[in-house]
């Protein structure tokens, strides 16, 4: 049997105070290392803001979301925000049913909050 590969891609659009990364495809074991050495660049950058737009994400498992919250986590232990904007309906629903949506902050948005709001 064939290994079957889903497209993935992620985009990050740099400001001086924020980063949005821009998520398209599956969001699991096998893609989330690439996002969370994005999150870690943007770490390194010193940016008080991430945002991870999931608008093209259609399926995330376990590991998605365990990455989420250990970017927020991580984020927030150094005085910094992580907003998670856009979630499609199935993704929306993995955050809630994991009981998620406070933590990583999901917005419905495509523009980044201040993190003091």
């Amino acid at each position: 049997m064939a290994d079957l590969e889903f497209p993935f891609s992620a985009r990050v659009v740099a400001g001086e105070t924020n980063h949005v990364i821009y998520v398209d495809g599956d969001l699991d074991i096998s893609t989330v290392p690439r996002l969370t050495a994005l999150v870690r660049s943007a770490i390194a950058a010193g940016v008080a803001v991430v945002r991870i737009d999931l608008e093209g994400v259609d399926f995330m498992d376990s590991t998605g979301i365990t990455a989420l919250i250990q970017a927020s986590l991580t984020l927030r232990a150094s005085g910094r925000t992580l907003f998670v904007s856009r979630p499609r309906p199935l993704v929306a629903r993995v955050i809630d049913l994991c009981g998620a949506r406070d933590t990583l902050r999901v917005v419905d948005t495509d523009n980044t909050p201040n993190a003091l709001d």
